[in-house]
């Protein structure tokens, strides 16, 4: 048996669930509703991400808290 090769640009490989965030959007400005997902949502991994790093670089845990 064989299968196809899997798609290696990922727009390419998740287009139907960045359609559905699109479409969900849109109605939350439609109808003027908050969107499930928040700026929070967004900003929380990017904050945990940095304090990864800084712990990597640092030699020691780094909280959350302290990153700016």
């Amino acid at each position: 048996t064989s299968r196809d090769r899997p798609l290696r640009f990922f727009m390419d490989r998740y287009i139907e669930s960045y359609v559905a965030e699109m479409t969900a959007f849109i109605r939350c400005v439609a109808e003027n509703r908050e969107p499930s997902v928040t700026g929070l949502d967004g900003k929380m991994p990017v904050l945990i991400g940095k304090a990864a790093r800084l712990s990597h670089d640092l030699h020691r845990p780094v909280k959350v808290s302290e990153i700016k």
